[in-house]
């Protein structure tokens, strides 16, 4: 009997951080891959922690290696950036290390909770245990519940600059451990809630922060296309006031058999009137993005293949600063892939956008060189050699939060990618 509760503590003890892990990274992250792939994965590498032994470092090496463990985990089961894995390893990894390190000062101060040599002892370790893992998913339920909620992420550079901030903490801790002094360790307990919870409010600041200036951006886009359809418009009132004594310029023109110079005053008629078309779509979410990266394809002299059918505008406006970066990313990544292929050879690029219901799919194509699609990580760039691109990634991460779905493939010269995402 006493064998079995002590294989039951040590079954608790391992499945523990794994479900608080799953119920974090849940929330955070969408997953590319099983969630009870990821959860199997995670106890395969806590059990082996667990079972090394690594005197005198062994407190250090084995926090080293938990991290390592849920790190690599969630950069094979997730979608995101590597920045943002390994800050919210850190965060899960620092609250959860906390929790420990408090149940490590209120019940395991004189022995280890494996330290029992009757059932009875070994039913209150089970009792204390029980109690601490309710109070650990209490905790994390907390913290999700009010500071980590999903909103649009921090940029990559936030990510960064916060990730070293917790990783000092956790070094700090296991330097508290090693001092045994109870006062001291109990005082840096209660400091280190405080600065988790002070951590925890920073980090969702940030992302109500980023998730304003990301509309602010867009909001400025829309502002700019406005200016740029009203300044065409002023263009074509010009036109029309101008445009009947340059048809009798050029009517003279093909009187006298002037006829180069007739067709250079047409084209210019056709430039200006060009210069002056901002309409794509008719839908101001999509023409905001849209208008400005058909003048820079056109700019490159590259041709323009595109049918936009777009139902009900207004459900756009739900997904408008996700549809804004994927389409730029999308038309950026196709631009630079068509750039590359000499003039001489056949340039395209072709663009699909349908709105069936609650559903938009987005289709782009583009003629380019070969191109290795990657599955897991970030798209190589074909920018430069050695250099990995984020913006496939990023299109990923992005039809993943909207619950959608996003395919990209070369085949037969032309580099193609599918988005398909949800408007409800």
């Amino acid at each position: 009997m006493l064998h079995i509760l002590l294989t039951l503590l040590h079954v608790i003890d391992i499945a523990l951080p794994v479900a608080m892990a799953v119920l974090y990274f849940t929330r955070i992250f969408e997953f590319k891959r099983s969630i009870l792939g990821y959860a199997i994965t995670c106890v395969g590498g806590i059990i082996c922690v667990a079972a090394l032994n690594l005197h005198p470092w062994q407190r250090e090496l084995r926090l080293l290696l938990f991290l390592f463990v849920f790190l690599a985990a969630a950069c094979f089961f997730m979608h995101g950036s590597f920045a943002k894995k390994l800050y919210h390893t850190l965060q899960f990894t620092f609250s959860y290390i906390i929790c420990e390190y408090g149940f490590a000062l209120t019940f395991e101060w004189v022995k280890s909770r494996y330290d029992v040599g009757s059932i009875e002892d070994a039913l209150v370790s089970l009792a204390e245990y029980l109690i601490f893992s309710l109070v650990v998913y209490l905790l994390f339920i907390i913290q999700l519940h009010f500071f980590l909620v999903k909103a649009k992420d921090m940029t990559t550079q936030q990510y960064i600059l916060m990730s070293p901030m917790l990783l000092m903490l956790l070094i700090l801790i296991v330097m508290s451990i090693r001092m045994n002094n109870y006062v001291y360790n109990m005082t840096f307990f209660l400091l280190s809630m405080v600065m988790n919870l002070c951590i925890l409010w920073l980090y969702r600041n940030l992302k109500q922060t980023s998730d304003q200036i990301a509309k602010s951006r867009f909001l400025m886009k829309e502002r700019t296309f406005y200016r740029e359809q009203l300044a065409g418009q002023k263009e074509v009132r010009r036109l029309r006031h101008d445009m009947k004594n340059m048809l009798l310029g050029i009517r003279a023109d093909l009187d006298l058999e002037e006829y180069d110079r007739a067709k250079k005053a047409m084209d210019k008629i056709v430039d200006d009137i060009g210069a002056t078309d901002r309409y794509v779509s008719g839908t101001v979410v999509l023409d905001a993005v849209l208008a400005p990266k058909f003048a820079r394809i056109r700019e490159e002299g590259i041709p323009l293949r595109h049918h936009i059918h777009i139902q009900e505008e207004e459900k756009l406006q739900n997904v408008s600063v996700d549809l804004s970066v994927i389409l730029g990313n999308l038309l950026d990544n196709a631009l630079e892939g068509t750039v590359l292929l000499p003039k001489e050879d056949e340039r395209l690029i072709e663009l699909s956008i349908q709105q069936d219901g609650d559903t938009l799919t987005i289709l782009v194509a583009n003629t380019s060189h070969p191109v290795v699609i990657s599955k897991e990580k970030a798209q190589p760039s074909t920018k430069e050699a050695g250099r990995a691109g984020i913006g496939m990634e990023s299109i990923r991460e992005r039809c993943a939060t909207l619950h959608g779905y996003s395919h990209f493939q070369w085949k037969d010269g032309m580099f193609e990618a599918m988005v398909q995402i949800s408007l409800s």
